[in-house]
Parts: structure tokens; sequence; C-alpha cells
């Protein structure tokens, strides 16, 4: 074996005793991960199991009560269609921002981006005024001859909202 092949071949090797690196820069936000989101659920978790009685009796009475189970079916139901609602306009507004000029653009992030520096109680009141009975947009389906439709407090205006 030459001199040149004990040179070379430690690069070849990929240097082992530094391959864990570039994982170390993950670290201190996976420990955050851990502190944040995974310790709250085990604890969630470990309670729901222990409290009263050590066992699943929590989880029995919760779904074979009636009512749990249609907030729930409504629940899942409503995020369901919040989804779909939610990536069907995103897709084409998405693509709208990219075909469009860089004044264009900037409006329509900020368009995106101002309903969350404004506050819940003014972002709540300004739906209340768009859905309710005599709102803008049951105003709008009247003048254009139809009749006005319940949107306020119905599973619809959740969605919408």
């Amino acid at each position: 074996m030459s001199a040149s092949d004990s040179t070379i071949q430690p690069a070849a090797l990929g240097w082992p005793g530094r391959a864990w690196r570039p994982y170390a820069l993950a670290l201190p936000a996976l420990i955050l991960l851990i502190a944040v989101i995974g310790y709250p659920l085990l604890t969630i978790v470990l309670r729901s199991l222990s409290e009263p009685e050590w066992g699943v009796q929590n989880y029995a009475w919760f779904f074979g009560a009636p009512v749990n189970l249609t907030v729930l079916r409504r629940t899942f139901t409503i995020s369901a269609w919040v989804t779909l609602v939610c990536v069907v306009s995103a897709y084409p507004y998405a693509y709208l921002m990219t075909a469009v000029g860089p004044r264009v653009r900037l409006m329509l992030v900020l368009c995106v981006l101002i309903p969350f520096w404004v506050s819940g109680v003014v972002r709540t009141l300004s739906w209340v005024i768009l859905l309710q009975d005599s709102g803008v947009i049951n105003s709008l389906l009247r003048a254009a001859g139809f009749s006005g439709v319940k949107l306020i407090r119905t599973q619809t205006g959740v969605v919408i909202g």
C-alpha cells in the first residue's frame, strides 16, 4: 500500500467519526418538539387512562354516549369540508400569485396575512355582519333574485367562516 492510498482512504470512508454532525443541528428542534408537543400529549394520554381508575373506561364512556359520537362526527365533517375548501381555493390562489406582477403579488400576500393581524373579536364580528339574515351576503342574494339563505349558526356558515 502506498502513501497516497492511505491519504485517500479516510476521505473515501466519509470520516465516520463526524457523520453525526449534520444530525446534531436538528437536535435543538427535536428537543423543543418533544418538550412542547410530546410531553403534553403523553401527559394527556396517561391521565385519560389513569383517572379515576387505571384502564380504558373513560374511552368506553366517551364512545358509548351517542351525543359524543354526534359531536365527534360533526367535528370531523366540518374539518373535512374546511380542509377541502382551503385546498380547492388555495391552489388557484397560489397559481395566481405566481402569474401576476410583483405589485399585485404583494396585494395578494397582504390579503392572506392581514386576517392574521386582526383581532379575533373583530374578525368574528365581521363574519357575523356578512353572514346574518340581513347581512351583506343575503342582501346580494336577494338583489340577484334569489331567496335568502340562513348562514349564521349553521354548518354551512361555519365552513364559510
